[in-house]
Order: structure tokens, then sequence, then C-alpha cells
């Protein structure tokens, strides 16, 4: 039995002897493993930079945010304060206006007026004129018919001597004349004078009444000149603030957009972060693979070398 056991284990060993032995890992293996580290070194550098750059122009838009954003709340307010100093001065304007077309229409009415009196007057002079007239024809007409009696009369009486009759009629005559001359230049003098006096007040109260519609007028085309003024600054001004505000919209679009370029460069460098993340895990997976397999094949050299070395010591 002893003799068999003896037998079986110079089998064993002749037949462990003669299997052939591991291969040991080739150099190149060691360089690839060198080269997979220095690569996952770079890797890690770059996403630690990506992060950084990422960080960086983060904190650039945030930067150049802030200052936009304070600048279109400024020219929007200043905007407010045009459009309501614009607004306030239109109400200005508009009541300027409203008071001048008032004016307008009281010198007008007032021209009116006195135009209409004056013509009232003329005519009414010209009938009294012509009344006058014909009572002064009428008169004349009288008169010559009591001369052409006085002188048949007189014809009929030239063989006898003037007599003192005929003188004081002549004299009462000439004085019914008069009296009855001044009787009428009494009652023209009676009608026409109150017109004529209020004629005269009521043009002096419309020239009066004119003059210091006209000093209004004047005032107010001293007003309104300022207000012109004002009120193209303030459309100039307005439309420069406009003109500001279409170019920090524009320009408020213009960061937007190029936020969105960052955001979408960021989100590749994320992507291509989590790629290098995912072949670091990949090669860090791979790496211990192919250490546990040097180990392995490390370890399972080493026992048959010393197989080898004691069966040689034996024979």
């Amino acid at each position: 039995m002893k003799d068999s056991f003896h037998t079986d284990s110079e089998t064993e060993t002749s037949f462990r002897l003669d299997e052939p032995a591991p291969a040991p890992p080739p150099p190149s293996d060691r360089a690839v493993l060198e080269n997979l580290g220095r690569l996952f070194e770079h890797c890690i550098q770059q996403v630690s930079s990506l992060e950084k750059e990422r960080d960086e122009l983060i904190q650039q838009l945030l930067c150049l945010q802030e200052p936009l954003l304070r600048i279109v709340q400024h020219l929007r307010a200043k905007v407010v304060d045009a459009q309501r100093l614009l607004a306030l001065t239109q109400q200005d304007y508009r009541a300027v206006s409203e008071e001048v077309q008032q004016v307008k229409r009281k010198l007008f009415a007032v021209a009116r007026d006195c135009i209409q009196s004056q013509v009232t007057l003329a005519e009414e002079l010209k009938a009294q004129i012509q009344n006058l007239i014909q009572e002064l024809s009428q008169l004349k007409d009288v008169h010559k018919n009591q001369l052409s009696t006085m002188r048949d009369q007189n014809s009929k009486q030239f063989c006898r001597p003037r007599a003192m009759s005929d003188v004081g009629l002549c004299r009462q005559s000439s004085v019914r004349l008069q009296r009855r001359l001044s009787g009428s230049v009494r009652a023209l003098e009676s009608y026409y004078e109150p017109r004529l006096l209020a004629l005269l007040k009521r043009r002096q109260f419309g020239e009066e009444a004119m003059r210091k519609y006209r000093e209004q007028a004047k005032d107010l085309r001293s007003r309104l000149g300022p207000l012109r003024e004002e009120c193209q600054k303030l459309e100039v001004q307005r439309s420069c603030l406009q003109q500001r505000i279409f170019l920090m919209d524009r320009e408020r679009k213009d960061s937007n957009e190029r936020h969105k370029t960052l955001r979408e460069t960021l989100r590749e460098l994320e992507i291509e972060s989590e790629v290098q993340r995912t072949s670091r895990k990949h090669l860090e997976t791979l790496k211990d693979g192919l250490l546990t397999d040097l180990t392995f094949l490390r370890y399972g050299t080493d026992p048959i070398s010393d197989l080898t070395s004691s069966s040689g010591g034996t024979d």
C-alpha cells in the first residue's frame, strides 16, 4: 500500500511537471497600465479645469447681468418720470390753449358788438340826418314861400311907405325860425347825447377789455413758448431714453443668448465630464481587473517554481 501511494505521488508529480507553466505577463501590459494611469490623471485634471472654467463663466455672467439690470431699472424710472413730466406739460399746454381760445372768442365777441354798435349808430345817424335834411328842405320851402308872399305884398304896396308892422313881422318870422331850429337842435342833442355817451362808454369798455385780453394773450403766448420748448426737450429726452432702453434690451437679449450658449457649453462640459467619469470608472474597473489578473498570475507561478525546485532536489 505504501508502494502504491508512493507510485501515485510520483505519477502526480510527473504530471504536474509535464504541464506547461503559465507565461509571465508581457512587459507591454505594464506600459499599458502606466499609460492608462497617466490618461486617468490627465482626465481628472481636465475635468477639474473644466469645472473651474464653468465656475468662472457663471461668475462672469452674474457680474455682467447685475449692472445691466440696475441700468435698465434706472432707465425705466427715468422714462416714467419723463412721461409724467410730459403729461403735466401737455396738460398745461392744453389749459393755456383753451385759455387762448377763450380770449380769442371774447375778443371776437367784443369786436363784433363794437362793429354792430357802430353800424347801428351809423344807420341811426343817417336816418336822423335824412330827417333833418327833409325838415331843412321843408323849412327852406316855407321860408321861400314866406319870402315870396312878402315880396308880393311888398310889390303890391310898393307905392306906400314901409310900415313898422312889416318889419316886426319879419323879425317875428326870423325869431320863430331860430326858435324852431334851436328846438330841433336841442331835441337832437337830448336824443343823441345819451346814446353817444353810452356808445363812448361801451367803446371805452371794449377798448379796455381788448387791451386786457391782448395783455393776457401776450402773457399766455410768452408762457406758451417755454412750454413748447419744454415739450420738445421732453420729447427728445423720451426718444433718447427709448433708444437707450432699446439698446439695453438688445444688449440684454445678446447677454441672454451668451448665457444660453454658456449653459449649453456647461451642459456639454457636464456631459463630457460625466463621460470622463464613466470612462474613469471603467478604467478603474479595468485596472482593478488587470491588477487582479497580474496578482493571480504572479501568485500562480510561484508555487509551480517551488514545485520544480523541490522535484529537482529529490532527483
